[in-house]
């Protein structure tokens, strides 16, 4: 108890000494630019804080993609210098003088840095004095919008990921809960310090029980009640930072399958426009064959139906396509109409070479790093610190807990919300179990499946090749409507295999996101990297 009356009265001293620095918090984008090239960035700023005879200011910088692995950046502030160190800056730190006008500067090896921090805004910048040219920029705004980067629209997975996972509305609008919370914890510690108004100064002359009710608010650190309503708030605010991160990856994990969806039905446009192109030949062929007599009538009239066919496939397909990236768009906050013109291709592995999985395997690991299981544990913790509140509340004055035929009732709903909480995690646990089953059983059935149509497609492209090779050599046997009708046939199979496997393979790409997002790999890794302040 004395520890953490004593951090917390430390704590308060801090906050009044950090006001010499520039108020700096928030959540910051802006463009960070190193030798010409420049990359969208996203960080958390949080205050400045005392150390020693210096006041720090510590966080990450993040590139907007779902890949990319942070710049620490540290800035200490004392009356005399400011300095800056970050890993975009290798191994070099730069001292800068004093803040005056809310900017510093200063030289190193014939390099002019510049530090400001004004409304809003943090600039660093390095310039060669020799030639004046600027190698280093970062500029950062303080804002709660990620705005869309200045490119050509042209768009990578990693960076629809890294959109999603730095700012898609309905993560944004989790992260102003987690916001919320985080500030409970802050007004629930300023509750336990010292805080004295008039009411209370007069309370003293109210006799005994006055000056024993104004305790409740000068002191309230002693009663054990405020302390667990302090913990159930950390524990609120843990539980509520947890699903943040849940959400975050589900948001993540729906763009980084929608990418793969389109991908395929961009790669099955462009089988069919070639299979279009092959299927025109052939009914060329066909016509002049049947012009000469040797193919009955209208045998070029009914091929052309599967020519048709296709030309209406693609139509219909390329009009899906256009929803799609119109869709994609507006979940990753991009403009709905002109916010995607390409999509860059991902790389499609080859699933004759992967071996299935034994989802046994992944089932403790899903457990062990679930988010969604953290956070039922912090609100069964929560719960456990409101039921104690509760018992302890009546030792406190300003409390409206007392001891009465009530209490026993009121111990009896807490523990039972303690049961519903646990008996949800339970439930989620095997939830989980559940989910790695059905994730890499559908990895196995996409191998299965992929092997299937691979062999599909190596059949019916040989019986097509070998019909194609016929009708060019003049077979004989080729005067009779079956065989127009046997190519119809074998085309339409071929690309149906091809088709298939093509969803095979992004099918696959799926599933494998979905098991890695239920152990927290891949682009999974690091969902609590930027934490709202």
């Amino acid at each position: 108890m004395l520890k953490n009356i004593i951090l917390i009265l430390f704590s308060s001293l801090v906050l009044v000494a950090c006001k010499k620095t520039p108020d700096v918090k928030g959540r910051y984008f802006g463009t960070l630019t190193i030798n010409g090239t420049a990359q969208q960035v996203v960080t958390e700023v949080p205050d400045f804080k005392e150390h020693g005879e210096y006041q720090v200011l510590e966080f990450s910088l993040y590139e907007t993609k779902a890949s990319a692995n942070p710049n620490h950046v540290i800035v200490q502030a004392s009356s005399d210098f400011i300095a800056i160190k970050s890993s975009f800056l290798g191994a070099d730190d730069y001292k800068l003088g004093a803040l005056k006008d809310s900017c510093g500067s200063g030289e190193k090896d014939n390099t002019l840095a510049t530090l400001c921090f004004q409304s809003e805004k943090i600039d660093f910048t390095l310039k060669e004095k020799t030639s004046g040219n600027t190698t280093l920029t970062l500029s950062l705004v303080r804002s709660a919008d990620l705005p869309a980067p200045t490119i050509n629209g042209t768009y990578s997975i990693d960076d629809l990921v890294g959109r999603a996972k730095f700012n898609a509305y309905a993560v944004s609008q989790e992260a102003e809960r987690v916001f919320q919370a985080r500030q409970k914890v802050k007004m629930a510690i300023a509750n336990l310090l010292p805080h004295f108004n008039m009411k209370d100064l007069l309370a003293f002359s109210g006799g005994p029980m006055g000056g024993i009710q104004a305790i409740g608010s000068f002191v309230p650190f002693i009663f054990p009640s405020n302390w667990y309503k302090m913990a159930e708030v950390k524990e609120l605010s843990r539980a509520q930072q947890k699903s943040f991160a849940s959400l975050r990856g589900n948001e993540m994990q729906y763009v980084e399958n929608f990418v793969y969806l389109v991908q395929r039905d961009l790669l099955l446009k462009n089988l069919m426009q070639d299979e279009l192109v092959k299927q025109r030949e052939v009914h060329r062929i066909i016509a002049k064959k049947e012009q000469y007599g040797q193919l009955p009538p209208k045998s070029a009239d009914k091929y052309y139906s599967t020519v048709l066919m296709i030309e209406q496939d693609l139509v219909q397909l390329g009009s899906l396509i256009d929803f799609e990236l119109s869709s994609l768009a507006h979940a990753v906050a991009l403009p709905a109409t002109t916010g995607i013109s390409v999509l860059e291709a991902v790389p499609v592995p080859d699933l004759s070479k992967i071996p299935q999985i034994d989802y046994k395997s992944l089932i403790e690991t899903a457990k062990t790093k679930s988010f969604e299981v953290k956070t039922l544990e912090f609100l069964v913790e929560a719960s456990k610190k409101n039921t104690k509140a509760t018992v302890w509340g009546f030792l406190d004055p300003n409390s409206s807990d007392y001891i009465g035929f009530s209490l026993a009732s009121q111990l009896n709903v807490g523990e039972s919300q303690v049961r519903t909480l646990e008996s949800k995690r339970d439930e989620t646990l095997s939830l989980i179990e559940q989910r790695v089953f059905i994730g890499a059983s559908e990895y196995n059935a996409t191998l299965t499946s992929f092997n299937i149509a691979t062999t599909g497609v190596v059949t019916s492209k040989s019986r097509l090749d070998r019909l194609a090779k016929r009708l060019k050599s003049g077979d004989e046997k080729v005067d009779d409507e079956y065989f127009v009708q046997e190519i119809a046939e074998a085309t339409q199979s071929l690309l149906k295999f091809s088709a298939n496997q093509l969803s095979a393979a992004h099918s696959y790409m799926i599933s494998r996101s979905k098991l890695n997002r239920l152990v927290l790999e891949g682009y999974y890794k690091d969902l609590e990297l930027t934490k709202p302040e």
